[in-house]
Order: structure tokens, then sequence, then C-alpha cells
């Protein structure tokens, strides 16, 4: 994955060093050209990976790279869909291709109704533990003031 350096943050723990393996790190495809990159040896990376603070910092500037890449992904969906809804109408197509672009909306809708059922589950269940939480404090709250 491609990282330029102003998309890592500046993390006050790291020295100016292992800022520049960070980035290394992000932007080669594997320890040995980011250690070429960086200007230090496997093993120094190696070491700076064992290091928590390093780990952490190294976890989150590749959590934020997938995001801003799954956010650009979502950004083309619609071209996407587009795409599959004109080969699955184009006669000039050979139908098994236009039946699998048939099959992938179906799946996809089927797959987008699963998940609104499953979030209004989820949101369903929370308000329902927020309700027994809440009604839990009160009775903690009402056998406090019974002993006083």
């Amino acid at each position: 994955m491609k990282v330029k350096s102003n998309q890592i943050q500046s993390n006050p723990r790291l020295s100016r060093k292992q800022e520049q393996a960070l980035e290394a790190l992000l932007s080669q495809p594997n320890i040995a050209e980011a250690a070429r990159i960086a200007d230090c040896s496997q093993r120094t990376l190696y070491r700076y990976l064992s290091d928590p603070g390093f780990d952490a910092a190294y976890r989150a500037a590749r959590r934020a790279a997938i995001a801003q890449s799954a956010a650009r992904l979502q950004q083309a969906t619609g071209a996407a869909s587009t795409t599959i809804l004109k080969i699955m109408v184009d006669s000039t197509h050979p139908p098994q291709v236009r039946c699998r672009a048939a099959e992938m909306v179906i799946k996809i809708a089927y797959k987008s109704i699963e998940v609104e059922d499953r979030d209004d589950r989820i949101s369903a269940l929370e308000k329902a533990q927020e309700a027994y939480e809440a009604a839990l404090r009160a009775k903690i709250e009402a056998e406090k003031k019974l002993d006083e």
C-alpha cells in the first residue's frame, strides 16, 4: 500500500528514525525493502516492531491507510453497480456473463437486507441492555435507601 509521508501523523513517542521506518514499512512490500528505504537494518525494523509503542503506532497507521482505501472503494460502488447492471441487460454479452451479473445483483441485494436486519436486531438488543442496566441501577438505589 502506498503511503505518503503527510498521511502519517507525527507521534511524539517515536524518534525521527522510527517515523522513517514506519513510513517505509507502510509503503514497501517487504521488510528488506523497508529497511533499505529507512536506511537501517532489517534487525532494527524487527526490533522496532517488537516495541509496544512502535507497534501501536504502526497498527494505527495501517488502520488509517486501510480506512482511506475502503472509503475510496465505497465511493466507486456507484460505478461498479452501473457496470454490473449494464452487463446484465446488454444482450451482446454471452448468457453466462449476463446470468453471473444478475446473480451478483441478487446476492448483493440479499446481503444488504441481511445487514440491515442484523443492524436492527443489534440496536434492539443494545436498547434492551440499556433498559436492563437502568432498571438494575434503580433497584440498587432503592435498596440503598431502604438500608439507610
